[in-house]
């Protein structure tokens, strides 16, 4: 009996000892300025030479960003549910200055959102940016002597290639969309239909071990799913979107 009370009293005496959930904490002030200290803007010049941007981007993301679902297939590191590549680093801020006037004007971006870098068409008059949300990537066009943008694409797919590209005629946008009818995701299962087998030559080699390779015909399905996308060539003055061949 006594035995019985002792171990009930250190199992109460360990459970009142358990550290509470810790709040994050701040470093010293000297310490939080370094780090939160904004990059240095850089430019890039319009291809005439006419303008430069002034890219202004966040020093650091946020704890929401880092707490996003990500999915690590196939070498690559990805927002399911945006279905796009898990960024570090997102563009705050674009001013368009005149490189002859000094006159700068800003970009009307939507405020609290996150940005890709910009790019500017070949004839230096538009500017191209995706807008990476939660659920979803946008593709915008700006007018570089008003300032104002609008959507022209929803659905940006980038994790096997650039989400978007100008063509020579400074109208149209070759952007990777999700392919519009792919449907669900392939569920995971609860229980492995086999064992996950690896195999090894037994030779030394050279080549560094290489992340977040498929391991199962599970991720294999997954990374098919969301790694697929649809090429469409889009007008960036009406909107409209020419799909080019199949997915894959």
């Amino acid at each position: 009996m006594k035995r019985l009370f002792a171990a009930i009293s250190l199992s109460l005496l360990m459970v009142g000892s358990l550290p509470a959930q810790e709040a994050y904490q701040e470093p010293p002030k000297r310490i939080s300025e370094i780090v939160k200290t904004p990059p240095t803007p850089r430019l890039e010049i319009s291809p005439r030479g006419e303008n430069a941007l002034i890219i202004t981007s966040a020093g650091l993301i946020s704890i929401t960003d880092l707490s996003e679902p990500l999915l690590k297939l196939g070498g690559i590191r990805f927002h399911p549910r945006s279905n796009t590549l898990q960024r570090l680093s997102f563009v705050q801020n674009v001013q368009v200055l005149d490189l002859k006037s000094q006159e700068i004007k800003a970009l009307s971006l939507p405020p609290d959102q996150r940005w890709g870098g910009p790019a500017w068409s070949y004839d230096g008059k538009r500017i191209a940016m995706c807008q990476y949300g939660h659920d979803k990537a946008c593709l915008w066009v700006f007018d570089a002597e008003t300032g104002q943008g609008r959507v022209i694409a929803s659905g940006v797919n980038n994790l096997l290639m650039t989400p978007f590209h100008w063509e020579g005629d400074n109208e149209h946008l070759l952007a990777s969309l999700i392919p519009p009818d792919r449907g669900q995701a392939p569920a995971i299962p609860e229980v492995p239909a086999g064992p996950q087998i690896q195999e090894t030559s037994g030779t030394v080699s050279q080549m560094r071990t290489f992340p977040d390779l498929l391991k199962s015909p599970i991720e294999e399905d997954l990374f098919t799913f969301y790694a697929s996308s649809q090429l469409a060539r889009i007008n960036v003055v009406t909107g409209q979107q020419e799909l080019l061949g199949k997915p894959g």
